[in-house]
């Protein structure tokens, strides 16, 4: 077996200063362009992985494209212990992919900079960097810190290189809600078409009124111009012809509710229960910006714990905090606020999207 990473720096010991030989960057591009290629092989082979500070289990399996429940198997680990054990030095991974190994650097922060900030340049999780630089309450402008950069997290579509948007959505008029998302009804329902926009699911549950079917159609038209974003995305349940109760749902009963599973990286085995570090954050954040600005949509439901995901790949974006503060509750953790994206329970795996009433449903209720 190789021993990937056998030539990077040595990991510093917790808690010590940054050293002088790290080579210092401002943005993971600078980091990335230190590492080697991406090289894959036409067949799987054994290869040994070298464990980084605070590299989650799941982070190394996603890296390499192989399920967690494998490498757990292979390496024989605790299977719920998020991280490899610290004993551990390295783990073996039967793969077909070889990412670039991690790399060490050191950032020197400017005024104003915030730990949000320099995560956002170097593409890294908010605690992580945290964790690396535990000794500082506080970051200090021109004072170095250091980040482990992962040079494999490419973004998976490019901005700007996007099909050209549809002239027209050829979708059926007279799809009608009628009531509440959980104790409706819908009338003329309209079913979401094939599309290479999206992949559908079951299509005896897509079926939602004229204007939830025409804003959705648009907003991925969109997502998928201004990103480029070329990967697969499934759209699962809307509501039943026509309408009502759809088990084990407790809303979806008026055609005005639309689940959407979390992008994967495009690299990661398809699955229906996907691990946070195999998805793809900055097409989630990509398509929730999408839904926003069409301002057909009431709320986005997301388990509270992913918000932070979305907003580290928002910022990496280039997003400001300023224009965040519209759409997550993350970082301010504002319960009684009412940003676009809310916590719900079990939406941990898809994006819960609820449309607004048109002006042409008076019997339509409820946001």
């Amino acid at each position: 077996m190789s021993l990937v990473g056998s030539s990077l720096l040595i990991l510093l010991s917790v808690g010590s200063e940054p050293r002088d030989d790290l080579p210092q960057v401002r943005t993971w591009d600078e980091a990335a362009a230190l590492a080697p290629a991406l090289e894959e092989f036409e067949r799987s082979k054994w290869i040994r992985h070298r464990i980084r500070h605070r590299e989650r289990v799941s982070q190394i399996a996603a890296r390499y494209g192989v399920r967690r429940e494998k490498l757990v198997e292979w390496n024989k680990l605790d299977p719920q212990n998020p991280y490899p054990p610290k004993r551990r030095r390295s783990l073996k991974v039967r793969t077909k992919r070889l990412p670039p190994p991690r790399i060490h650097v050191a950032y020197v922060p400017e005024e104003e900079e915030t730990w949000g900030d320099v995560a956002a340049a170097l593409r890294v999780e908010i605690p992580d960097l945290r964790a690396w630089n535990w000794q500082r309450r506080a970051l200090q402008p021109g004072t170095p810190v250091t980040a482990w950069v992962d040079p494999a997290m490419v973004w998976s579509y490019r901005p700007g290189g996007g099909p050209p948007l549809p002239e027209s959505f050829d979708v059926p008029e007279g799809g009608l809600s009628v009531g509440r998302p959980h104790r409706g009804r819908l009338v003329g329902g309209v079913q979401l078409p094939e599309s290479a926009l999206y992949t559908r699911g079951i299509s005896r549950v897509l079926w939602g009124s004229t204007s939830t079917i025409q804003n959705l159609m648009e907003a991925f038209a969109n997502f998928r111009h201004d990103t480029g974003f070329e990967h697969e995305i499934v759209v699962g349940s809307i509501s039943k012809r026509n309408g009502r109760r759809l088990p084990p749902h407790k809303s979806h009963q008026s055609g005005r509710d639309v689940d959407i599973r979390l992008p994967l990286l495009p690299h990661v085995p398809r699955t229906k229960s996907p691990n946070p570090d195999e998805i793809d954050w900055y097409a989630t954040w990509g398509l929730i910006k999408a839904l926003g600005e069409t301002e057909a949509v009431t709320v986005v439901f997301l388990e509270a714990n992913l918000h932070r995901r979305v907003y580290e790949a928002a910022r990496s974006m280039g997003e400001t905090r300023e224009t965040l503060e519209d759409y997550l509750i993350f970082p301010q953790w504002r319960p009684k606020s009412a940003p676009l994206v809310r916590h719900s329970d079990g939406h941990d795996e898809h994006i819960h999207v609820r449309f607004r009433c048109a002006d042409n449903e008076p019997k339509c209720k409820g946001k």
